[in-house]
């Protein structure tokens, strides 16, 4: 039996590249789950059409456009697991806050949440 939820929310793995916290320059890659409303198809059109607007902005330093689809982005990122403080060691709790801190202070981590938004929507890993 088929069970139809219009608003369905999975918990997927992202995996990224971290530079370690001890000043040492070496990375690991590290794993967090995302919790994503994942995209109706409608969404994913529109998600399509806002990938080619901000590739065309951040080539043009636009940052009204690249905040829109950030705001976007986050507005299917409902929770996350597998975040904590790297020096009290303390889990980190989800908050849209908290989630833009992160996304604007860990390099790679944009990237991969957004892939796996689209990953989470298809069922399927991203192909590069």
């Amino acid at each position: 039996m088929f069970k139809f939820a219009r608003k369905m929310e999975v918990l997927w793995p992202v995996r990224f590249n971290a530079l370690r916290n001890d000043g040492s320059g070496q990375v690991d890659e590290v794993e967090i789950r995302i919790r994503y409303r994942i995209m109706t198809n409608d969404e994913k059109i529109v998600a399509a059409k806002k990938i080619e607007e901000s590739a065309a902005a951040v080539k043009a330093l636009d940052m009204g456009v690249i905040n829109e689809s950030r705001q976007w982005l986050y507005g299917h990122i409902v929770g996350w697991d597998g975040v904590v403080d790297a020096d009290s060691g303390d889990v980190v709790p989800f908050s849209q806050a908290n989630l833009a801190e992160i996304m604007n202070c860990v390099p790679n981590l944009y990237q991969a949440v957004n892939d796996g938004l689209w990953e989470a929507s298809s069922g399927a890993p991203v192909k590069n």
